[in-house]
């Protein structure tokens, strides 16, 4: 089987401070994105807030616009009143969303470590006999923090963990998804 390593020079280290284990570069960028995503993630919900007249005391509904109706009326639904033709407004209160992304990190983390242990490791078979050890940042008495995440793992985590908090909530997913 051909396995392809990548050399970096010596002079790269890991840590952030060398020879303090707690901080990495690649914690570093994990709290880097997960703040950029923040920041671009309030920044639509500001948006939507404008556009809809949001308030965080009024959760109402909107109707659909005239030319979503135009656009669609070769269905033509005569029948239907404008009651029925109403669509859910996504809850965008700092609470739901602060809930929402605190979900979307835990889903990511834990889908990460998970699918890098029990899939891509090469001691896996250790990890399904041992599953404590997946979150174990000790190896032989030293404390080496947790090594190896996944991004395929992170993705699937994520989508598991914000499909699961709207259906909890009872929000359109793919509102959420859209933000």
């Amino acid at each position: 089987m051909f396995t392809a390593y990548l050399k970096f020079p010596d002079w790269i280290q890991p840590e952030l401070i060398p020879g303090v284990p707690l901080g990495s570069w690649y914690g570093m960028m994990y709290i880097f994105a997960f703040g950029t995503a923040w920041i671009l993630f309030m920044h639509q919900i500001k948006r939507r807030r404008e556009q809809t007249g949001f308030t965080t005391e009024d959760k109402r509904r909107i109707r659909i616009p005239e030319g979503f109706r135009k656009a669609f009326a070769f269905l033509h639904f005569p029948k239907l009143s404008e009651k029925k033709l109403r669509l859910h407004q996504p809850d965008l209160s700092d609470d739901a969303v602060g809930s929402f992304f605190m979900w979307a990190i835990m889903g990511l983390m834990l889908g990460a470590r998970l699918f890098s242990v029990l899939v891509y490791a090469d001691n896996r078979v250790e990890y399904w006999t041992h599953p404590w050890l997946i979150f174990w940042p000790f190896e032989n008495g030293q404390f080496v923090g947790l090594r190896g995440m996944s991004y395929h793992g992170g993705v699937l985590g994520t989508i598991v963990a914000t499909v699961t908090w709207c259906r909890l909530k009872g929000q359109n997913f793919w509102d959420w998804a859209d933000m």
